[in-house]
């Protein structure tokens, strides 16, 4: 039997689901805004607006996981297929053409930096040994070339994206919930920079090996010294 709602305790509820919609839309009319009219300038706005739409969606997100809507169907294994790999073919469609742009900036500081000495000497104030790593390995494979620092930012968006996809599956119960979050993850455009930018290398680094402890810690329910040491490991 439905229980009416006192006005009280009905208001709250349904000021959140307003302003929750309300960032929705600030979030889409930012998009087109900062890329449709300022061609790509401000893309602060665009990251502003999902903060705060990030913001107002989690609470939600983590209080009702483990309970979903009845309502709520998971869509076809054919349909998520479809979905996945339509995202994997807008993101080859966006990206391949953009592998030749050119080192910019910092990129010849690092490169540099890593070609005339030792790895992490001297550097404490900049003590990032496994980017330092990677930069000096991509650097070395591609004799220079900005294609190879590319490709591997790209492979490390995918990854995370990957878990991403992951995490959310075993986090909602949902194989529709996780192929969107993938969606959203791969195809979001505030990604932009960090994957195109050679030295975004950094924070995509991060967040991959942050998203992969993610995914060691809550694999199961009880710690093992195994898992912690991985996590640890990762993080």
């Amino acid at each position: 039997m439905l229980k009416c709602a006192s006005p009280s305790r009905g208001l709250k509820p349904v000021l959140l689901r307003a302003l929750m919609y309300g960032a929705l839309l600030w979030a889409i009319l930012n998009c087109f805004y900062v890329y449709g009219v300022l061609r790509g300038a401000r893309a602060h706005r665009v990251e502003t607006a999902v903060l705060v739409l990030v913001g107002l969606l989690l609470p939600q997100l983590l209080g009702n996981a483990a309970n979903p809507p009845r309502e709520m169907h998971d869509m076809s294994r054919r349909s998520r297929r479809l979905l996945l790999g339509l995202s994997v073919m807008i993101l080859a469609a966006t990206y391949v053409p953009l592998l030749t742009i050119p080192l910019l900036s910092d990129d010849y500081v690092f490169l540099d930096r890593y070609n005339n000495g030792a790895l992490t000497s001297e550097r404490w104030q900049f003590f990032r040994p496994i980017f330092e790593l990677a930069f000096w390995i991509a650097a070395t494979l591609g004799r220079g070339s900005e294609i190879v620092f590319h490709l591997l930012n790209l492979a490390l968006h995918l990854g995370s994206a990957w878990l991403v996809y992951l995490l959310t599956r075993r986090y909602f119960h949902s194989e529709t919930a996780a192929a969107i979050a993938f969606t959203v993850f791969v195809l979001n455009p505030t990604q932009l920079e960090a994957v195109l930018w050679v030295s975004g290398l950094q924070e995509l680094l991060w967040t991959f090996f942050v998203l992969a402890a993610l995914y060691a810690y809550t694999k199961e329910q009880a710690l093992s010294p195994p898992r912690i040491a991985m996590t640890a490991t990762l993080v």
